[in-house]
């Protein structure tokens, strides 16, 4: 027991010091693999390639989906600071700022590619913004993240907005 407490500290210290284990350079992911332990390093490697990481190294998240209905935009998501708590958070499309609500509704999905960070089970978030369907259908959201003693800022990759108003 004691074992698979120390791994999942280390696979928590990796993440925090953002750190690219390899498969075939580590002993880590045998050792989890052998005592039961089912955590994906490939997603460490995997969303730290990704647009949120990439453009903010503090934070993971991504955009669940992205749709249009009666002249409003909802966007669905989870995203998570590896080191505070988000309080609250922006989003910026096309120029305009929109608040973000942050839900924090379990995600047990997010729990399963990180289940060594405490922030990830709750990191939930959804906007309603009024939306017109002239304007662009395809965008790359910026956020805009407040947390305990910071503001912080990063990108989400390009979505498609999907539906029609």
């Amino acid at each position: 027991m004691f074992l698979k407490y120390y791994l999942l500290r280390l696979y928590r210290k990796q993440l925090k010091n953002l750190a690219h284990p390899s498969h075939n350079k580590s002993l880590l992911p045998k050792l989890l693999k052998i005592l039961g332990l089912k955590i994906p390093m490939q997603n460490l490697e995997y969303w730290t390639a990704q647009s949120v990481y990439s453009s903010s190294k503090n934070f993971f998240g991504e955009i669940d989906y992205a749709y249009l209905k009666n002249n409003k935009l909802i966007i669905r998501g989870w995203i998570f600071n590896v080191s505070s708590n988000i309080k609250n958070m922006d989003m910026i499309i096309r120029g305009q700022r929109h608040k973000v609500i942050l839900t924090k509704e379990p995600r047990v999905d997010v729990v399963k590619a990180f289940p060594a960070e405490n922030n990830a089970y709750k990191s939930g978030f959804y906007l309603v913004a009024d939306w017109q369907k002239r304007q662009l259908m395809r965008c790359s959201p910026k956020f805009i993240a407040t947390l305990d003693n910071s503001t912080e800022t990063g990108s989400f990759r390009t979505i498609e907005i999907e539906g029609t108003s």
